[in-house]
């Protein structure tokens, strides 16, 4: 601070406002006026000291400098720490949503054998338990055992042998469909070794079959079609190998009666209306319960009579709804053939039938796929299929929403024992942008078809997707709305007819980044000291970046979620903080206000000045800027000192000297400012007893004695080298002159007789 102004005044005035200095005095000075002459005379003195009196006057003028040191108390800085940004981890693979179908879905065969399976097999019968949820497989003819008897599920990808306890007996070429009206699935008729064509009724339930053979029961058969229709709630029973004997010459092989189920075991006869066509007698067929047409559909098959030696195949496609049949033939259509395995596949919407046998002389097994969809059959046969096969078990599994089919018997009538699944055609995985790392809620992804799926004049639909629209696109801009993991994917459907699905692409959509739990610690400073700034940060992807904005003078952004800065100006303010992703993504938020008021200062008045012996004076503190409320403390009282209040002190004091006294302020901030004062006390008159001249104030000594005794000392310093030049300079004695009449004794007359020598 640059030094005061010397001004006379009635009081003594000190300002301690500054926190880094003590307070500066300021007051009245009488200095004492030097006596040239008799300096002049004690420099000329060859034996003044002149050295020793300079170093004596510049010591005694330094130790007139006291050091009054400031004492500072308050609370420390409070800590900072920066919180780490949540990690951001993959918690779980969300599961496979459901397919859904666009246009005409075309499947693809997967190979689903597992290591333990049933025995191959030829002519099992098997359907869909949905009170397990899983597919129940019996009996066949093996190339060990023909027929069997033992029952298995499968489930999950796995083959589970339940045989054990009571079972129907053993047979093949069965058929059983599961009844939604008992909730038990219905096995019906087969082939034994005794009997051919079987005629009993058994239910499985629970895990146990039941006999629910009754009388009126359809004539025994084998071959023949059992199929639910969902539409008017019945099982029913159409076409096989009728006959009341063993094989022979004589054998029926080939049935178009129409049987129903009822829920207490018993069977009926269906009686059609008339005058409605009925499809020809046939064994063998394909029965698909096919919501399309209302009811099920009736495929192929052929006709045999021993008598008449007839043996045909059909390519014939039939419907049934609502009491009457419907002949559905024309256009493209499989070759005539029977005992293909088929169901219905609600993965692609349509009835699916695989394989067969041709009908005599050829007797040739194939490995065609047919699918039935809209009144129309198309070829949809895969580049990889199941080896050609007749007498294979199907149905539609549910749960792992594919056809599933099981054993049959190939050219050389040897037993298979694979399992295939028909599922939905996939495509190679859309591709994304960004590719990896995701993006935050309120972003843009790109999503493309992958090459493969991308045809002239194709449709597309995009499926799973994190909240966006799906658009007829082989690219889409998806702007995501929702959080979480999305199996993104997109169906294909080609002019032809012919479509697939990609594989999905799992993809994590982030929430944006937020910013909470604000904190201005403390809400209210003096300038200069210390605040902390707080926040804590979610959501987002990756690490964050951190920018602090509106912040008072003196404080300094810094990429952390806390900041600690001391303010440098007065003023009211609300910091910013800003986090952002690694994905660019960002979030402001607000924190608490922050009052920052003037730093503390305090100010003390002496009066009246000079302070006289005997004669009472007052000490006045006031206190500027700090945070209010605020208090003064006065300690190192003198006895002659009283407090009148807290803020003023009232001092006599009957001995001259210097008073020495401190004062204390505080404010609510926690800061804390002492000061050290010296009164001087001088007799009247001005004489002080301390050798201080009168009215002299002893602040203005401290404050400015170090330069004045360096200016004297110089000045002293000086004054001895001219002399010391001045003595060099003087001539050297000459020979003594010649005398003349001046120096020669006056006579009584002359002039110069009063002159001195």
């Amino acid at each position: 601070m640059a030094p005061e102004r010397l001004m006379r005044a009635r009081s003594v005035s000190i300002d301690v406002n500054s926190r880094d200095t003590v307070g500066r005095y300021r007051g009245g000075c009488s200095g004492h006026t030097s006596r040239v002459e008799r300096v002049r005379r004690w420099a000329r003195s060859p034996k003044s000291p002149l050295y020793l009196t300079t170093a004596i006057v510049g010591f005694l003028l330094l130790l007139t400098v006291p050091l009054f040191p400031q004492v500072r108390s308050g609370v420390p800085d409070a800590p900072s720490s920066e919180l780490t940004p949540p990690p951001h981890p993959l918690t779980g693979i969300a599961p496979a949503s459901q397919r859904a179908a666009a246009g005409i879905p075309t499947g693809e065969w997967v190979n689903v054998t597992p290591g333990t399976s049933p025995s191959g097999r030829a002519g099992a019968a098997m359907s869909y338990d949905a009170a397990t949820h899983a597919v129940l497989l019996f009996g066949g003819c093996s190339a060990t055992a023909c027929p069997t008897n033992d029952t298995w599920r499968f489930a999950g990808g796995t083959w589970t042998n339940l045989t054990g306890g009571t079972a129907p007996p053993a047979r093949w070429r069965a058929m059983m469909s599961f009844d939604p009206a008992i909730g038990a699935d219905v096995l019906f008729g087969g082939c034994s070794n005794a009997t051919c064509q079987l005629n009993d009724t058994w239910v499985y339930r629970a895990g146990n079959w039941t006999n629910l053979t009754q009388a009126g029961a359809p004539p025994g058969r084998n071959d023949g079609s059992l199929v639910y229709d969902y539409n008017d709630s019945t099982l029913y029973l159409i076409g096989g190998c009728v006959n009341s004997g063993n094989l022979s010459a004589t054998l029926r092989c080939g049935d178009n009666l129409l049987w129903m189920f009822h829920p207490n075991g018993t069977w009926s006869k269906v009686v059609l209306t008339g005058g409605s066509p009925v499809p020809p007698p046939r064994a063998q067929a394909t029965a698909v319960s096919d919501p399309s047409v209302g009811g099920f559909l009736l495929q192929g098959g052929e006709v045999y009579n021993g008598v008449l030696a007839v043996d045909q195949g059909y390519a014939d496609t039939w419907s049934f709804s609502n009491g009457s049949w419907m002949n559905l033939t024309g256009g493209a259509a499989p070759v005539p053939c029977c005992a293909r395995a088929g169901g219905w596949d609600n993965a692609t919407g349509s009835a699916i039938l695989f394989g067969g046998v041709s009908a005599p002389p050829g007797f040739a097994e194939y490995a065609s796929t047919w699918s039935f969809r809209a009144g129309a059959w198309t070829n949809v046969s895969p580049t990889l299929s199941p080896a050609a096969r007749s007498f294979a078990a199907a149905v539609y599994d549910p749960a792992g929403q594919e056809l599933l089919i099981f054993g049959g018997e190939n050219s050389t009538s040897s037993s298979l024992g694979d399992t295939w699944a028909y599922r939905l055609a996939t495509f190679p995985a859309p591709t994304a942008s960004p590719s990896s790392g995701g993006i935050d809620v309120g972003q843009v992804l790109t999503l493309s078809a992958p090459p493969a799926a991308v045809q002239s004049n194709a449709s597309y639909l995009w499926l799973h997707l994190p909240g966006c629209a799906a658009l007829d696109l082989p690219v889409l801009h998806c702007q995501a709305a929702s959080s979480g993991n999305f199996d993104l994917t997109i169906n294909v459907s080609a002019p032809n007819g012919t479509s697939g699905e990609s594989v999905p692409l799992l993809y994590e959509v982030y929430p944006s980044p937020a910013v909470g739990t604000f904190s201005t610690f403390p809400p209210v400073v003096d300038a200069g000291q210390s605040v902390t700034f707080s926040a804590s940060a979610a959501g987002g992807t990756g690490l964050y970046t951190f920018n602090w904005s509106a912040l008072p003078p003196g404080c300094l952004s810094t990429n952390s979620l806390s900041l600690a800065c001391p303010p440098a100006a007065t003023g009211n303010f609300r910091p910013h903080l800003t986090v952002t992703d690694s994905n660019g993504a960002s979030e402001t938020g607000v924190l608490p206000p922050l009052v920052v008021n003037a730093a503390l200062g305090l100010v003390l008045n002496v009066t009246p000045t000079p302070t006289l012996v005997g004669t009472p004076f007052s000490v006045v503190a006031m206190i500027q800027g700090g945070t209010l409320p605020t208090s003064i403390a006065w300690s190192v009282l003198p006895t002659g000192c009283r407090q009148g209040s807290s803020f003023v002190v009232n001092c006599t004091e009957n001995v001259a000297g210097t008073v020495r006294m401190a004062v204390t302020a505080r404010d609510s901030s926690s800061e804390q400012l002492t000061h050290f004062l010296n009164v001087s006390v001088v007799l009247p008159g001005g004489n002080r007893s301390n050798g201080t001249p009168a009215g002299t104030n002893p602040g203005f000594l401290s404050q400015y004695g170090l330069y004045l005794g360096l200016g004297v000392a110089a000045l002293l310093l000086l004054l001895l080298a001219l002399w010391q030049r001045a003595r060099t300079r003087s001539p050297p004695p000459s020979s003594p002159p010649v005398p003349t009449r001046a120096s020669l004794p006056p006579g009584p007359n002359d002039p110069t007789e009063n002159r001195l020598p």
